[in-house]
């Protein structure tokens, strides 16, 4: 239960520095942006924020993010991702799966959380490069399920 009692902390931590990061830093360049809007005659938040759309279907958000504080953001998220898969994944096998005094087995948690994590990764870039569609989110999903399949296939077995 230790294992769980970890996972759960982490959770908590990284919710409390993506909730940071998400209120007191600003992924968006100013200076690019307040360029674009005096040439295109913004003049309010709300009209920037109604072209934000616009930018992100046309590829063109990566002219306006700033990459080092988008990236710290995009990490954050995809480590509670695999945190929480983690969490999840080791609360159901100590319930259900595990004898008492057996721990829940760590690696296949964190594995299949990394791969969680990953196709967030790959879903939040297909968007911003407007490329997100059914089946390349299924192609990502497809590709990390066979990959799951292949390492267990290939891990050695254990007699009992």
């Amino acid at each position: 239960m230790k294992r769980v009692l970890i996972s759960f902390l982490t959770l908590l931590f990284l919710l409390g520095l993506a909730a940071y990061v998400t209120y007191y830093q600003n992924p968006l360049q100013k200076e690019t942006v307040m360029q674009i809007a005096q040439n295109q005659g913004l003049y309010t938040d709300a009209e920037v924020l109604a072209k934000i759309p616009e930018y992100i279907e046309n590829g063109l958000i990566w002219d306006l993010l700033d990459h080092q504080k988008f990236f710290a953001w995009l990490t954050i998220l995809s480590l509670i991702f695999v945190n929480f898969v983690t969490f999840i994944h080791l609360l159901i096998d100590k319930l259900f799966f595990c004898k008492f005094f057996e721990n829940p087995k760590m690696v296949p948690a964190i594995r299949r959380g990394f791969w969680v994590g990953l196709s967030l990764i790959g879903f939040v870039l297909l968007r911003l490069i407007n490329g997100f569609y059914w089946y390349n989110a299924v192609s990502i999903v497809l590709l990390f399920v066979c990959i799951e399949i292949l390492t267990i296939n290939l891990a050695p077995k254990t007699k009992k």
